[in-house]
């Protein structure tokens, strides 16, 4: 774990955006794949809905409003975004940067949270990944 501590700080003390284009699409790409690897997994073990509960239990409603906080948490990079935009009044407009990102990021939650339960049910693990057969 130490041996990361050298390239995430040096990575971390960039200041110009630009400069993190490569990180952030080698990231972006890795991710990706992984949700295509679990959406995979969980198509190829769809159970019936019937068989699921239909609505949770009360005293799960703080990690879910936990996890949605978290699945929009990028805020830190919002204005810096905007300042560097040539047009930065289409940053927030109906169809702009901000609210196309925040639509993008809320689908492919939506579509992992619902076949993740169709395929999981609610003996899902806290780290989706960890539903995943472990075996090669």
């Amino acid at each position: 774990m130490i041996l990361l501590l050298i390239p995430i700080l040096s990575i971390c003390s960039i200041r110009r955006l630009n400069k993190l284009a490569p990180f952030a699409l080698a990231a972006n790409c890795m991710y990706i794949s992984a949700v295509v690897i679990v959406l995979y997994f969980f198509f190829t073990h769809l159970k019936s809905s019937s068989d699921l509960p239909a609505v949770g239990h009360l005293h799960t409603v703080p990690l879910y409003f936990g996890t949605v906080l978290f699945a929009f948490e990028g805020i830190a990079v919002v204005l810096p975004v905007e300042n560097r935009m040539n047009q930065p009044q289409i940053f927030i407009r109906w169809n702009g940067v901000l609210n196309s990102a925040c639509l993008v990021v809320l689908s492919i939650f939506a579509v992992m949270g619902f076949y993740g339960y169709l395929a999981v049910g609610d003996k899902v693990a806290d780290t989706v990944t960890l539903n995943l057969p472990q075996d090669p």
